[in-house]
């Protein structure tokens, strides 16, 4: 969790805590059993009571099992049809029923865009990022070309689970996100070249390739049960790689490490030794001013925090 204020003339770090949910609420989300709901509700208030810190609302970013994404290719038409060709699109490499799924197409250049939550029935719907989330290198598509979305497919239940969460937690529910977008906040794409994130974590290891502020590839492995996991992260990140290359994209000029798994030494050791790109670790911190005598554990724990500050980034620029 991270509190962040703006001074107008620099971003303020107010407060950030880290907190192990209790094993007995880990599986909570893989139900929809009222009961672990409130359990976690009361986790999370308790989280927020110690750290001090008080809302009205919240934004959840999805965890990457929850969401299937792919990127599709269109021709230019105008946004009153789009809705239905990337729906017809998405019929044909989403490998479930689209009718109990939320469907959100991100333009070229966008990574504010969130779902929002009046989008939470049963029935499939297409939902089109806003035109006023641009950053960076933002695509200019011409006539008769062809642009690209990237598809998040996210289940109607899945939504209405956080909407419950957020209603034990008295908190308004703004929108829910995938991960990446509050990745891409802390660490625009610009410049020559794509870069590769990598958020690493046991179960859910995240890997995303991004050119020109668009991600093309996103794909999640598990690393648990692997002895040589720096090793398999490497073969994986190599075969992003040279499959965003053979369909035309930017050589990886870049990695970022994020996750707990970016604070161990063997994969950040592992990783620079096979590529000749620059490996970074992930410190979301950076840029912003916080008291004195913390910059050491902000530094060795920033890895964890990039999406929550990501997160917290995007609700600060709608102020």
């Amino acid at each position: 969790m991270v509190e962040l204020i703006d001074r107008g003339t620099r971003v303020e770090l107010a407060t950030y805590a880290l907190a192990d949910t209790p094993a007995d609420l880990r599986n909570a989300l893989a139900t929809n059993n009222t009961t672990s709901i409130i359990q976690l509700a009361r986790f999370v208030s308790s989280v927020l009571e110690q750290a001090a810190v008080s809302s009205d609302a919240v934004v959840f970013s999805l965890s990457s099992t929850q969401i299937f994404s792919t990127t599709i290719e269109l021709p230019v038409i105008p946004d009153k049809e789009l809705s239905a060709a990337i729906f017809f699109k998405a019929q044909e490499l989403i490998p479930t029923e689209l009718e109990e799924m939320v469907v959100t197409a991100t333009r070229p250049g966008e990574t504010l865009h969130n779902v929002p939550l009046a989008i939470s029935s049963k029935k499939c719907q297409v939902v089109l990022s806003e035109a006023k989330g641009v950053a960076g290198n933002q695509i200019r598509v011409k006539e008769n070309s062809t642009t690209q979305f990237l598809i998040n497919a996210i289940p109607a239940d899945t939504i209405n689970w956080y909407t419950q969460l957020a209603n034990a937690l008295n908190l308004e529910l703004v929108a829910v996100e995938a991960p990446v977008f509050s990745i891409m906040r802390i660490h625009p794409v610009v410049g020559p070249g794509s870069v590769i994130f990598a958020n690493i974590d046991k179960a859910e290891t995240d890997l995303y390739i991004v050119d020109r502020q668009t991600t093309y590839i996103s794909r999640t492995i598990d690393l648990a049960s692997t002895v040589n996991a720096p090793n398999i992260l490497v073969a994986e990140i190599n075969r992003i790689a040279n499959k965003h290359v053979e369909k035309g994209g930017r050589q990886p000029a870049r990695i970022f490490l994020l996750g707990p798994g970016a604070m161990s030494a063997d994969f950040k050791k592992t990783i620079s030794s096979a590529f000749t790109i620059p490996v970074n670790v992930s410190n979301p911190f950076a840029g912003l001013s916080y008291p004195r005598g913390v910059e050491q554990s902000l530094t060795q724990k920033g890895p964890l925090f990039t999406v929550a500050v990501g997160l917290a980034a995007s609700q600060l620029n709608k102020l």
